[in-house]
C-alpha cells in the first residue's frame, strides 16, 4: 500500500512539475506505443511509467542525401516506479543501445519519426519514438 501512495506521489509530482507540456497514455505491456515528445504512459497495475523527455541529437541521413553512414538519434526518456526514477537513452542505431531493462521491464525503441529530410528542421515536439515494453 505505502508503494502504491509513493508512486502517485512522485506520478502527481511529475505532472504538476510539467503539466503545461505532459500529456497522459495508458501503458500496455508486450504491444507497439507510439509515444509523443512529452507525453507521459502509466501502468498502474505495475506501478510504472515513462515519458518521452528528448531527442539528445538526430545524425540520421536525411532522405535525398548521400550519406557515409546511416547516422544514428539518440532518445532520453525517463522511468518512474516506486522503486526508483531512472533517465536512460536508446538509440536508433543497432550499433548503439536500443533498449534497456530497468527493474526488470526490457524497454526497446523500434522506432522515430519523423524522419530527416533535407532543409527540413524537426522540432522537439515533432518527434515520437515507438516504443515497446515487456516484463522480463
Amino acid at each position: 500500500m505505502k508503494k502504491l501512495i509513493l508512486f502517485e506521489i512522485l506520478l502527481l509530482v511529475l505532472l504538476f512539475c510539467c503539466k503545461n507540456e505532459l500529456t497522459q497514455s495508458p501503458l500496455v505491456l508486450d504491444k507497439s506505443i507510439e509515444l509523443k515528445y512529452k507525453e507521459l504512459i502509466t501502468n498502474t497495475d505495475y506501478q510504472i511509467s515513462i515519458v518521452l523527455d528528448s531527442v539528445l541529437n538526430d545524425s540520421r541521413c536525411p532522405k535525398g542525401a548521400e550519406c557515409i553512414w546511416a547516422g544514428n538519434a539518440a532518445v532520453r526518456f525517463v522511468y518512474t516506479s516506486p522503486k526508483n526514477t531512472v533517465s536512460f537513452v536508446l538509440n536508433t542505431l543497432y550499433s548503439f543501445r536500443t533498449d534497456s531493462l530497468i527493474d526488470g521491464y526490457r524497454i526497446k525503441m523500434t522506432k522515430l519519426t519523423p524522419y530527416p529530410e533535407l532543409g527540413v528542421n524537426i522540432k522537439q515536439g515533432d518527434y515520437k519514438a515507438e516504443i515497446e515494453i515487456s516484463k522480463e
